[in-house]
């Protein structure tokens, strides 16, 4: 039960970067009820940030989604859709993601950024970095949606120990990449 004049998305605040604190489930009385997924959720994606390997190449860090946030939990099945688009000098409207039992990333320089990834989905093979040909690919992340327009969304259960979704757009050069118009988001909702 949420209090009043308040919704649970409006209790859930997002400190810096990575640190999600959520106040969810906590107010009402301590049921042991499985949380209704306080879905659709949406959130924009800045496709100059990555989960990925970087190389000579001036990405930001992909902000974590919090998947407690979101009242959804190992076992239920959740769809991502891709909206929006980015432009740079690969434009395109691909996304991949990857779970993960944290919300922390390694440097840039790290082929395996995600140090607590977590496999679900369909395996997606990432290309190499585009200065250098480093490799970027990790085996756990999955498609959400390709560049040519053939998949917009997919439908994923989320793994055990998972506690976060790290999404980042398909390219290998990331910091020249900008919103599209509409700007590229992921919408998370029940299937």
């Amino acid at each position: 039960m949420d209090p009043p004049g308040y919704t649970r998305r409006e209790l859930v605040t997002t400190v810096g970067t990575g640190l999600s604190i959520a106040v969810t489930g906590c107010l009402g009385g301590g049921s042991d009820a499985t949380p209704t997924p306080d879905l659709p959720f949406e959130r924009r994606i800045d496709p100059s940030r990555t989960y990925l390997r970087t190389q000579s190449d001036d990405a930001g860090d992909a902000q974590p989604i919090d998947l407690s946030a979101l009242a959804v939990a190992a076992g239920q099945s959740i769809r991502i859709e891709r909206v929006g688009s980015f432009s740079g000098s690969s434009s395109g409207t691909g996304l991949t993601a990857v779970f993960s039992g944290s919300d922390r990333l390694e440097s840039s320089d790290v082929t395996e950024r995600v140090p607590d990834a977590i496999d679900a989905g369909e395996d997606y093979e990432t290309s190499p970095t585009y200065n250098g040909e480093a490799p970027t690919d990790i085996p756990e992340d999955f498609l959400i949606a390709d560049n040519e327009g053939d998949q917009t969304s997919v439908t994923v259960t989320i793994p055990d120990g998972a506690t976060h979704l790290f999404v980042a757009a398909i390219d290998n050069f990331y910091q020249d990449n900008s919103p599209g118009d509409p700007p590229l988001a992921v919408r998370i909702t029940s299937p």
